[in-house]
């Protein structure tokens, strides 16, 4: 079998005799890789390392660094260090930062009768190509805030939080608006030969969700299953991204068509635990500390980490390990190395 072929079977829960891995970079470390292992550019990286997936980033902000489209990524700048995306929020981005932050959200009121949103524009070519140049690793697509993240963008983060206290018909009306674009950008994608669609959509802290569970349910519930079904339609699989702890709405995601968990942070989200309790029903991508392991571990206790993991997560499949985010540059080389010679030794 060859990569994309050994993830469809491990997502299907099937044990391959080995657990694909991934390891996706900020923009930083890709270079510090590159420099180290001597390659002549940093799109060669994910291949030299042996990465299981292909990423093409379709959104317009955030998201993974690797395979963003130069057209639509923070594409307009309006000043110093300055990026209006397409939807009108201003964003802050230095020199060599992934993602910037929002600078200016440009919904000061909650009124929508002057608020036009964008059409988005086609990804199909890029699509196409990422498809071609692809054939023999898992072609996995992410867009990033189809729902949670644009409306604080949009709004400012303190302000849609009170506005999904105290406005619930605003906030329904502007998630409708949203949904209505991110369906689109959805329904393009699928028409492709991708393998799955990755949402990047963060609702968790470090202690749980940023909103009520009850909150979640009647505001970002129903948008995502109803992304889910139109995704299943065309027999491609569903990867979901929340950074934080969501672990309260695990057997919802899983009820609405959620495929696999993106990343379980084994900081504050126990991943042993959560392969035994859901693991017959949701595979996971991820589980490797990038807040203490990756940085500040040795590399006997990189090597330690992985192997465990291997043994006791990647057990039955439905497990691609991972690191629980892209590796920054504090991150030492060697660790990397440790954990792509360990994964190689399958």
């Amino acid at each position: 079998m060859n990569k994309r072929e050994i993830v469809l079977e491990t997502l299907k829960h099937k044990d391959c005799g080995i657990v694909p891995y991934n390891i996706d970079f900020t923009i930083a470390m890709r270079e510090k890789v590159r420099k180290y292992l001597g390659l002549a550019s940093a799109e060669e990286v994910s291949g030299k390392l042996g990465n299981f997936l292909a990423q093409l980033n379709i959104g317009t902000v955030t998201g993974p660094s690797e395979g963003t489209i130069d057209e639509i990524y923070y594409s307009k700048k309006v000043g110093n260090n300055l990026y209006m995306d397409d939807w009108g929020v201003v964003w802050r981005k230095e020199p060599g930062d992934d993602i910037g932050v929002v600078a200016d959200a440009p919904l000061k009121e909650d009124n929508l009768k002057k608020f036009k949103a964008p059409v988005p524009v086609s990804r199909g070519k890029y699509l196409e190509k990422f498809c071609k140049e692809n054939p023999d690793r898992f072609r996995l697509v992410s867009l990033s805030s189809p729902i949670f993240q644009r409306a604080w963008f949009l709004r400012g983060m303190e302000n849609f939080l009170v506005d999904m206290a105290l406005n619930k018909e605003f906030v329904h009306e502007l998630i409708d608006i949203i949904m209505e674009y991110t369906e689109k950008v959805v329904k393009e994608a699928i028409q492709y030969d991708i393998d799955a669609i990755m949402f990047f959509d963060d609702w968790g802290q470090q202690n749980g969700l940023i909103m009520s569970p009850q909150m979640w349910n009647e505001y970002i519930k129903p948008g995502i299953r109803k992304l889910c079904g139109i995704i299943k339609e065309k027999n491609k699989i569903v990867f979901m991204h929340s950074c934080g702890n969501i672990e309260c709405v695990i057997p919802d995601l899983i009820e609405i068509g959620v495929d696999v968990l993106n990343p379980v942070q084994p900081e504050i989200m126990d991943v042993y635990k959560i392969k035994k309790l859901y693991g017959n029903n949701l595979s996971f991508y991820g589980g490797i500390s990038t807040q203490e392991l990756l940085p500040r571990g040795t590399v006997d206790e990189v090597k330690k980490d992985v192997m465990n993991k291997l043994k006791e997560l990647g057990k039955n499949g439905g497990y691609i390990l991972a690191p629980a985010h892209a590796v920054q540059a504090d991150v030492p080389v060697e660790n990397i190395m440790a954990f792509v010679e360990t994964m190689q030794k399958q």
